[in-house]
């Protein structure tokens, strides 16, 4: 059952990744329809099946979200997640585990937009508003916990759109004045390090007190 399973799951991918290399139909919908496929077909009993149906959710909330409402985006993602799928050898279990491994979050293959084939039609912008908007919210939220001058220049610094050094000057500040946050918070700020970039965040996270409990 497992064979049958995986050769029709790989059958659904192909299937999308080629409609939306295409270009006939909005990547968004062809989204839905694999994901409504995996769901109806495979999900309980392929190997990959739920790591399936989960990309092709994530990629559809990057459009569907409110906090992201990102249609540009999430078509420039799918467009690279329809590349990368094709690109490999769908009969071979390690490629399709590699595959899957590399999006569990498809937003943070973001930084492989700048440097491949998948033109920019506007998700260049999206993508910098959630940065902004996620930086400087964070940084807000430890307004009882940083000084306001700090708070005011990393909000500054995004706004200008240099969103690599506006974390580093967060995180920066965070890490000297060893200022303790919660695992939420610290999750926050790790991940807004992978998605950049940048490895000066990633040390300055490290150097930080231990997790604290939510707050």
């Amino acid at each position: 059952m497992t064979d049958d399973a995986d050769n029709r799951l790989a059958e659904i991918m192909t299937g999308a990744a080629r409609d939306v290399l295409a270009g006939g139909g909005d990547p968004y919908w062809v989204g839905i329809a694999a994901a409504g496929e995996i769901l109806d077909e495979v999900i309980e009993h392929a190997t990959h099946g739920g790591a399936a149906y989960v990309l092709w959710g994530e990629l559809t909330d990057v459009q569907d979200h409110p906090k992201l409402d990102a249609p540009a985006w999430c078509a420039a993602l799918t467009r690279l997640a329809a590349e990368d799928w094709l690109a490999i050898d769908s009969t071979v279990a390690e490629s399709v585990a590699r595959y899957f491994e590399r999006w569990a979050d498809p937003i943070l293959q973001t930084p492989a937009l700048f440097t491949g084939s998948v033109p920019d039609s506007g998700w260049r912008d999206e993508h910098y508003r959630f940065l902004k908007a996620l930086i400087t919210d964070t940084a807000r939220e430890l307004a009882d916990r940083l000084v306001t001058r700090d708070i005011d220049e990393v909000v500054a610094i995004a706004t200008s759109g240099e969103y690599g050094s506006a974390l580093e000057h967060l995180t920066g500040a965070l890490a000297e004045d060893q200022v303790g946050l919660a695992d939420r918070e610290r999750r926050r700020l790790s991940y807004l390090a992978k998605l950049l970039p940048s490895a000066r965040a990633h040390r300055d996270l490290a150097r930080l007190p231990p997790p604290t409990s939510a707050t």
